[in-house]
């Protein structure tokens, strides 16, 4: 047992870690990572990564003209999904003083107004908000909780 323990010992000590990235590979990615012009992201499919360049963007915008062309869209709504200045979305956390004073935990928030994707949510919103309305578990507001809560006692 001891004479198995010490040839195990003794093959941990002789394996050497070896990189699977040359010193130039290294220097390259790390070239491509700090690079604010290349996107690297998954691919759709497959487990890939893929490096990309601004192109992305065209491509976007060519579909999305593809979709005024095609009359998905109407130009008005183009031009209010469009958004050409973006603001970068905000995470902060604001604190509960009504729970503690000293130190009091913090409620999370991400605010995106102005941010990529705030027109697009906004047009969805009009679209799918009748149906939601229509759901047992939506509640408009406070007053319509308070309404829901004293139907359920009196039944």
């Amino acid at each position: 047992m001891a004479g198995m323990l010490r040839m195990e010992h003794s093959d941990l000590r002789n394996n050497r870690f070896s990189h699977n990235l040359s010193l130039n590979e290294k220097k390259v990615l790390t070239q491509l990572i700090n690079d604010p012009n290349i996107i690297i992201k998954s691919a759709d499919k497959g487990g890939m990564i893929v490096g990309q360049d601004n192109m992305y963007q065209s491509e976007i915008l060519t579909f999305l003209k593809n979709t005024k062309t095609q009359g998905w869209i109407s130009q008005s709504e183009f031009d209010f999904l469009y958004c050409q200045h973006p603001i970068k979305p905000v995470f902060y956390t604001l604190p509960k003083i009504h729970k503690i004073l000293i130190d009091p935990p913090g409620r999370p928030i991400v605010a995106q107004t102005n941010s990529l994707l705030s027109p697009l949510s906004q047009y969805v919103d009009v679209f799918i908000k009748p149906f939601v309305q229509l759901l047992q578990s939506y509640i408009k507001d406070s007053s319509d909780f308070i309404n829901k809560i004293s139907e359920q006692k009196n039944k």
